[in-house]
């Protein structure tokens, strides 16, 4: 999710040198730090040149790129408004208003970035400039996909493909598209686009932007619970975007981290790595990012059952998340503070958030995360009395689904049907592991075998709630609407 924030700066270098005419060595140095990817010296060589030219609009532009790269994004924007006010040149302010459009998007404020980024969008049209339009599109597109829109988003991430340009101004669109697919569940797809981001990217040299996706493929890896993978791309990528100075992206990683020892049980770990991508975040003022946190933080502190303090960093990040427009965090905070709210045995209380963050993932498209809320919703109204087996072989892929470990959870779901061929709890256990993986024919094979093992009208309610679901998720609402 969530993550695409820290993607956002491109800078299509051709355009700036193409578009900004200029002969004075600093701003040109300016300039040419950056393509190089030296920020500390683009930043004070454009110091230089608007202290020399303080009215010379592609000094404060490029002194704004410097300060938007390694995340110092109110500087940034003090920079490019001064930009803004001191040209009227339409092929200036095409990148103008693009880099004020992202500026309030990283910040979480998606209401004032909107106008600017449609504005650049059309004069990229009414000049022609296909690269641009490409860039455009992605970053409207983002702000669709924060708000919880993913099929509007994908509409836009598409249409940057169906454009004639290099594939380099395509890349882009393919990492957004992956966290598209990510987010529906479908992390094949998802790692696909992520793996042909990097090797583009690595062709042409962009190793900062290599570095960052290989981030978004380590955390796409932890959410497949292939914790080994997601370590390994994650620190790579974070040794990647701390040898450029990026510092957004550099706190960016330590929350990736953060997030994957979380959900391995290493709270020592987590906090730490949590609390320092905070504070870089927090420095940044990338509010998106610093709602996750408090999440993250708040799903932990329930966890160690210091419930009042998890209360705390639960509310505060959904009124961030909220305050920010985004809805796949509001939503997250949903179905966090539910699950505190059932540990702390408030069943009204934890309904009701988890009947909200379930309504709000199915709007979304977002399959596999309501089909998780929707289990725990399940467990919420009958406890663990359907869990419960004198078969341990099921059980354990209960305690393994229960636990996240979906991968295991199959594996053992696999023993217990061998096992036990006619066992409805097995086939269901399994069959629901094989929907948490994406895994829909298998899913569908071993749930219909559920239903046809037992007459129990309870058990057949969520079995039935299960199929229309898998359907659901495989396009086919035909078949899905009698069993829902």
């Amino acid at each position: 999710m969530r993550t695409a924030l820290g993607l956002l700066f491109i800078i299509l270098g051709f355009l700036a040198v193409k578009n900004f005419a200029f002969a004075q060595q600093e701003v040109m140095a300016c300039y040419r730090f950056l393509y190089t990817q030296n920020y500390k010296n683009a930043i004070e060589v454009g110091k230089r040149a608007i202290k020399k030219y303080p009215k010379n609009a592609n000094a404060h532009y490029c002194l704004s790129l410097a300060y938007a790269w390694v995340g110092e994004l109110k500087l940034a924007l003090e920079h490019a408004k001064k930009a803004e006010r001191l040209t009227s040149k339409k092929t200036d302010l095409l990148l103008i208003y693009n880099q004020i459009g992202l500026i309030y998007l990283t910040m979480g404020l998606q209401d004032e970035a909107l106008p600017y980024l449609n504005k650049s969008l059309n004069l990229a049209k009414e000049l022609g400039i296909r690269e641009a339009q490409a860039l455009l599109l992605n970053n409207i597109g983002l702000i669709y996909f924060g708000r919880g829109e993913l099929n509007k988003a994908l509409s836009y991430f598409e249409d940057v493909l169906r454009l004639e340009i290099n594939e380099i101004y395509k890349v882009q669109a393919y990492n957004n598209i992956a966290l598209i697919y990510r987010t529906k569940g479908d992390y094949r797809r998802a790692v696909e686009y992520l793996q042909r981001v990097i090797e583009i990217n690595e062709r042409y040299g962009r190793y900062r932007e290599a570095s960052l996706t290989k981030m978004n493929l380590g955390n796409t890896y932890r959410e497949m619970k292939d914790y080994e993978k997601a370590e390994r791309y994650i620190l790579d990528g974070l040794e990647g975007v701390k040898k450029v100075g990026d510092k957004l992206s550099e706190a960016i990683g330590y929350i990736f981290l953060g997030w994957l020892y979380k959900d391995k049980k290493d709270y020592e770990k987590a906090e730490r790595y949590l609390l320092d991508g905070l504070e870089g975040v927090k420095k940044a003022n990338a509010k998106p990012f610093e709602a996750i946190v408090y999440l993250l933080l708040g799903s932990i502190y329930k966890d160690k059952k210091n419930y009042e303090l998890a209360e705390k960093y639960l509310l505060d990040g959904i009124a961030l998340a909220k305050q920010v427009g985004n809805k796949l965090s509001e939503t997250l905070g949903y179905r966090y503070i539910g699950l505190l709210y059932k540990d702390r045995g408030n069943k009204d209380t934890a309904k009701e958030y988890l009947t909200r963050a379930y309504n709000l993932y199915k709007s979304m498209g977002a399959e596999v995360y309501a089909q998780e809320v929707f289990i725990e919703l399940q467990e919420l109204e009958k406890g663990a009395e359907n869990l419960t087996t004198s078969q341990p072989e099921v059980e354990a892929c209960f305690n393994f689904h229960n636990a996240r470990d979906y991968k295991k959870a199959v594996e053992a779901g696999k023993e217990a049907v061998k096992k036990y061929p006619n066992n409805f709890k097995a086939h269901y256990c399994l069959g629901l592991n094989y929907g948490m993986l994406g895994e829909l024919k298998l899913a569908l094979e071993h749930t219909k075998r559920a239903e046809s093992l037992t007459s129990n009208k309870r058990d057949l309610m969520e079995i039935y709630s299960l199929i229309g679901v898998i359907y659901e998720r495989m396009g086919d609402l035909d078949n899905a609407l009698p069993f829902l």
